[in-house]
């Protein structure tokens, strides 16, 4: 197998655990808080936001990254939204709206270095300037 395929097996294996942490966060009842602000609770919601967002912001070119990052962003509003307004035992909640702004900020900027330190371009493969795609075999 490839670098490649193994890096992006690894990406993959990344965005699956934030999107397990994330179902767990956003649909578990919430017994477990006092009501005040917590910060692990925050915490869990910084990280889920980073490694759902993370492998995306590293996989992507610029082209398409502003489209997975406004996706996040309304994901996150999204399902604060729908904690507020369901009967499912749960309460939207602002600071967690900030707390996965903050995590995509840390996906954003962690998955930029990322990619300079690779090497990787911002060049969409087989974009409209470059023809007609190229079959490989691999």
């Amino acid at each position: 197998m490839r670098t490649a395929h193994w890096t992006g097996l690894a990406l993959g294996a990344l965005s699956g655990l934030g999107l397990a942490v994330a179902v767990f966060l956003f649909i578990a009842p919430d017994t477990w808080t006092t009501g005040a602000v917590r910060l692990d609770d925050k915490l869990l919601h910084v990280l889920a936001f980073a490694c759902l967002a993370g492998p995306g912001v590293i996989a992507l070119p610029g082209r398409y990254l502003w489209f997975w990052m406004g996706h996040m962003a309304v994901l996150a509003a999204g399902i604060e939204w729908v904690q507020a307004n369901t009967d499912f035992g749960r309460s939207g909640d602002v600071a967690d709206i900030l707390a996965d702004l903050a995590g995509l900020a840390l996906a954003f900027l962690a998955g930029r270095w990322i990619r300079r330190r690779l090497g990787l371009t911002d060049e969409a493969p087989n974009g409209p300037e470059a023809g007609p795609p190229v079959q490989r075999n691999t």
